[in-house]
């Protein structure tokens, strides 16, 4: 894991996740990883501040890594199973070593398995068949390539103990493996039995499209309750305002409403003294006039 992911714990879920939008929107393989990891940024994980784009974009590089080292390590091995090994079968083991092993391969296994496979013929070519060995029984693990196999073949292979020594020819170079170990057993098992096992596959996807449905229905219902608590906020937020809008209103009619009588209360007083002045001034006329009245009498 990279430093920049590193700082991210990602859950199985959100591999999950992540790896099924890919799989509904393979047109997006023909993009820039960057611009692939920006489109799940933005429809799987709008709410996840913590999860940018280019930790979705180191994510998907390392499980691209970390496929292609699984898948070549498999081809060196013969995809064998170790003796003594805790896992019985090739899914145990790749589940360990590469737990999305089969859906990455499915997504980008053509392209990142091209330089393997060509390494691995060539020295496959030009080394000599060799004998396997598992649990003191010794068999080839070859099968005739040079006749198509039958359905018939494949059953008599596997429901009858036989030599595979005795009845294998032996053939100069190695091309595609035709059996693979059963641990349980002492005889090899055929291919198809093997195949058998990814007929497992459709029920997996029908299991990852049911919980890929529960997971968008938890993520719509998160979706909805967010938006429902940013409308209470918002709401909350409103009527507050509304609340000071009209304080402040009534504030400023009861300034208005005191200045009005400050100012009507001044005009009546003006008015008050215009008037005893008025009347002194008619008092002092009166006696000038009764003076001068007595005077000319």
């Amino acid at each position: 894991m990279s430093t920049k992911d590193r700082n991210y714990a990602w859950t199985d879920r959100e591999e999950d996740k992540m790896l099924t939008w890919i799989e509904d929107h393979r047109e997006q393989l023909l993009l820039k990883r960057k611009e692939m990891a920006a489109n799940i940024k933005r429809e799987c994980f709008p709410l996840v501040a913590e999860l940018s784009s280019q930790k979705i974009n180191d994510k998907i590089g390392n499980l691209k890594k970390n496929y292609s080292r699984v898948k070549k390590k498999l081809h060196q091995s013969g995809f064998g199973i170790p003796e003594g090994a805790d896992e019985k079968t090739i899914s145990d083991v790749l589940n360990r070593k590469c737990r999305w092993y089969n859906r990455i391969d499915d997504l980008w296994g053509v392209r990142e398995s091209v330089a393997v496979e060509d390494e691995l013929e060539t020295d496959i070519q030009t080394q000599p068949v060799q004998s396997a060995t598992m649990q003191g029984d010794s068999f080839s693990g070859l099968a005739d390539m040079e006749r198509p196999r039958t359905e018939e073949d494949d059953f008599d292979e596997y429901d009858s103990e036989f030599d595979v020594e005795e009845e294998t020819p032996a053939v100069d170079t190695l091309t595609t493996p035709r059996v693979v170990i059963d641990l349980e057993h002492d005889t090899p098992r055929p291919a198809s039995r093997q195949l058998s096992q990814h007929t497992s596959g459709s029920t997996e996807g029908s299991q990852r499209k049911r919980k890929r449905r529960v997971d968008e229905f938890e993520d719509m219902l998160k979706l909805v309750e967010h938006r429902i608590n940013a409308n209470k906020e918002a709401l909350i937020e409103a009527a507050r305002i509304k609340s000071l809008t009209r304080e402040e209103i009534a504030r400023e009619e009861t300034r208005r409403h005191e200045s009005t009588m400050s100012m009507i209360s001044t005009l009546v007083s003006t008015q008050n003294d215009l008037l005893r002045a008025q009347q002194e001034q008619a008092k002092r006329h009166d006696a000038l006039m009764e003076k001068l009245l007595e005077k000319l009498n």
